[in-house]
């Protein structure tokens, strides 16, 4: 059974924490919108592009609100 792939799309330090955990189950997890300062545990992707982060994955997990006008992905 191969293991789902997980983006995180941005999000303050509870998605930091989020993030580490759904690596340390053992998800494939990645990374989009998230400040150079923020680290993140070795392991985890941090990409660039996010149409090229979205491709293959099997869940997104974004805050809420995800967008404020239905076009830009909002990434605070």
């Amino acid at each position: 059974m191969s293991k789902s792939k997980i983006l995180v799309l941005g999000g303050d330090m509870r998605f930091v924490t989020l993030t580490s955990g759904f690596y340390r189950d053992g998800y494939d997890v990645s990374v989009y919108g998230f400040s150079d300062d923020v680290e993140f545990d070795v392991g985890i992707v941090r990409e660039e592009n996010l149409a090229e982060a979205l491709d293959g994955k099997d869940v997104v997990v974004m805050g809420l609100p995800a967008t404020n006008d239905d076009i830009t992905v909002r990434t605070p």
